[in-house]
C-alpha cells in the first residue's frame, strides 16, 4: 500500500442496540475508533444509476474506498464521507498489502 495516495478522510460507524428501561431497542451508530477519529482512504467513483422505488426515482452511486487493513470492520458497517452516507456492500481483504478495499452505496434518505 503506497501511505500517499490515502488523501481522503473517512469515518466507520458500527450499529449500537441499547435498550430502555422499557425494554424498547433503540439502534444508533457510533464510530468504530471513537469520536472524531478518522481514517485515510482513496477513493474511486463507480457506476451511477438512476433505479426506480416506490414509485420514485431515486439516484444510487457507488463508490471504493481504500484503506489500511483492519480486520473489525464488516459489511453491517457504514462508511461516512463529505457529509454523506454510505452502505458497504463488499469488502476484499489484502492482509499481505496491508489493504482493505470497501465497496459501497450512499445511503439516499
Amino acid at each position: 500500500m503506497r501511505a500517499g495516495l490515502l488523501t481522503k478522510k473517512v469515518s466507520v460507524f458500527h450499529a449500537v442496540q441499547a435498550v430502555s428501561k422499557t425494554g424498547a431497542k433503540k439502534s444508533s451508530w457510533s464510530n468504530l475508533f471513537g469520536d472524531g477519529k478518522v481514517l485515510h482512504a482513496r477513493v474511486t467513483y463507480g457506476r451511477q444509476s438512476m433505479t426506480a422505488k416506490n414509485g420514485n426515482f431515486v439516484l444510487t452511486s457507488a463508490i471504493t474506498f481504500v484503506i489500511r487493513y483492519y480486520s473489525q470492520i464488516n459489511e453491517y458497517m457504514r462508511v461516512y464521507w463529505e457529509d454523506r452516507k454510505y452502505r458497504i456492500t463488499a469488502i476484499r481483504r489484502y492482509p499481505e498489502r496491508d489493504e482493505l478495499q470497501i465497496d459501497a452505496e450512499l445511503i439516499d434518505e
